[in-house]
């Protein structure tokens, strides 16, 4: 799997929940996951949360990467999004960056440049290029380390 995740600053973890659940996205008890689309052609397997991980876990140096990368400004809830390996999954992920993105103020991290690099909404949909790669760009990356 691959994975994305959006820093959220602002709303609760509630308010992303119900974001998704009125977007199509439907919950799965068993795993606490919001899957899109439903049923067993899940691409999107998404989970929200506020920011206690950190204590929990002492992941200070993470929250500190995650600040700076936010230019300080603190988010209030994590959605964490797993990516079935079984499709591209790029039309999925467009979808859930821009419903996220648009409806609150935030940022987006991908398993390519984790920290490095916030990804805006505009730059997202715009198909910005960092360092050669886009976005979620899985394409790029085993194109440039994979051959």
């Amino acid at each position: 799997m691959r994975s994305i995740w959006i820093a959220l600053i602002g709303p609760t973890v509630s308010g992303a929940e119900n974001l998704l659940a009125d977007s199509g996205f439907v919950h799965c008890e068993e795993t606490n996951n919001w899957n899109y689309p439903s049923g067993e052609s899940a691409v999107l397997f998404v989970s929200c949360g506020d920011m206690s991980w950190v204590e929990k876990y002492q992941l200070q140096e993470e929250w500190e990467e995650l600040l700076d990368a936010m230019q300080g400004e603190e988010p209030t809830v994590m959605v964490n999004v797993h990516v079935s390996g079984r499709v591209p999954g790029d039309d999925e992920v467009q979808f859930l960056a821009k419903l996220m993105l648009g409806s609150f103020k935030g940022a987006a991290f991908d398993d390519y440049f984790s920290y490095t690099h916030a990804w805006s909404l505009p730059e997202i949909q715009e198909g910005t290029l960092v360092d050669g790669l886009h976005f979620f760009d899985y394409r790029g990356w085993n194109n440039r380390n994979c051959q």
